[in-house]
């Protein structure tokens, strides 16, 4: 199995069943949780479909509805337990109306948000600067070669 014997059979082996896996997942996906485009552009299909959002800013907050924007579409949210208010962050599930708004079951206000993804983009950072120095002493390039070599201090 591990042999280099009929390589190029198991490469195409190998790349028909990820493509057929994408394939397969994207469209399970698509009709479990449809984006909003999609329920938008055939409303009377998707209507009462679950739909998705994340992590999307409020544009708008009035008594009882919000709205946000996605990919450039307004998008009105009825429902929740709380109404959020403008330029909050939140996260929701819902059902798409084929009156083109989401009525939202469960809906998440992020409080902090850009703080927090802030702290994660610089721990990310950081990690990436610390593994860099630690196999730059470990290892030497060897740029004609195009390859690492380890040290021999």
């Amino acid at each position: 199995m591990f042999s280099n014997k009929f390589l190029l059979f198991k490469i195409a082996i190998a790349i028909a069943t990820i493509t057929a896996l994408s394939y397969y997942s994207q469209e399970t996906f698509n009709t479990i949780y449809p984006s909003f485009i999609v329920c938008q552009s055939m409303p009377n299909k998707y209507n009462d479909s679950k739909i998705i959002l994340e992590a999307e800013e409020v544009v708008d907050a009035e008594n009882g509805h919000f709205i946000v924007e996605k990919d450039g579409f307004t998008i009105r949210v009825t429902g929740g337990k709380e109404t959020p208010h403008k330029g909050d962050v939140v996260t929701l599930s819902g059902r798409f109306n084929k009156d083109n708004f989401i009525e939202a079951d469960n809906l998440i206000v992020h409080k902090y948000y850009l703080r927090k993804r802030l702290i994660i983009y610089v721990v990310s950072i950081a990690i990436l600067i610390v593994l860099i120095v630690y196999l730059s002493k470990a290892f030497k390039i060897t740029l004609a070669e195009g390859v690492f070599v380890s040290r021999k201090d």
